[in-house]
């Protein structure tokens, strides 16, 4: 019995490398496994393995980068926040603008509305301007021409003036000259001799 167990050790072939120091007894038949089995076994524990310390791998690196994209998202949060402050101030801004604008655009309006009628009535008064320049023209016209009558009747007052104390003058001298001849003789008055 021994012999022929012997013979069948030595027909069996030798036991796979074992790189995980598993303890095989092969030497039992009870407890004999598949070599072939053994090492897709082992080969598919070796790939899990792998696949298990990559997936682990990814795994951190997916936690790092959702940790930093929620670091990120916590910024980009915040900027959005503040530009959307700063969106709400800019478009109140721009709304009381807008209605400082359509407020001033109504008061240029009106102070050309204003420009105009004020252009209107200097065009207006400029036009009277003309028209008493013309009035006091034509009355500086009139006073010289009334002034020059007056004159001229001063004139004709002055000479009839004279003429009358001219006529009256003659007029006592002929007197006073007869009553002289009257007095002093034809032969006085002729010679001169006497009083005048």
């Amino acid at each position: 019995y021994d012999q022929q167990q012997q013979q069948q050790q030595q027909q069996q072939p030798p036991p796979p490398p074992n790189p995980y120091n598993t303890n095989n007894n092969y030497g039992n038949q009870n407890n004999y496994i598949d070599p072939d089995m053994y090492q897709r076994l082992l080969y598919d524990l070796d790939e899990s393995t792998l696949r298990e310390m990559t997936l682990t791998h990814e795994l951190h690196n997916l936690t790092v980068q959702m940790e930093s994209l929620l670091i990120r998202t916590d910024v980009l949060t915040e900027r959005l926040a503040d530009n959307e402050a700063n969106f709400n101030f800019v478009h109140n801004r721009n709304i009381e603008l807008d209605a400082n604008c359509t407020e001033l655009t109504a008061r240029v309006s009106e102070l050309q509305s204003q420009m105009e009628t004020y252009e209107a009535e200097k065009a207006r008064y400029t036009e009277v301007d003309k028209e008493k320049e013309k009035t006091m023209k034509e009355l500086r016209e009139e006073l010289r021409k009334v002034t020059d009558e007056l004159e001229q009747l001063a004139c004709l007052v002055e000479t009839e003036r004279f003429e009358d104390e001219k006529s009256k003058y003659l007029e006592n001298l002929k007197k006073k000259q007869k009553q002289n001849r009257k007095k002093r003789g034809f032969w006085s008055w002729l010679f001169g001799f006497g009083p005048d």
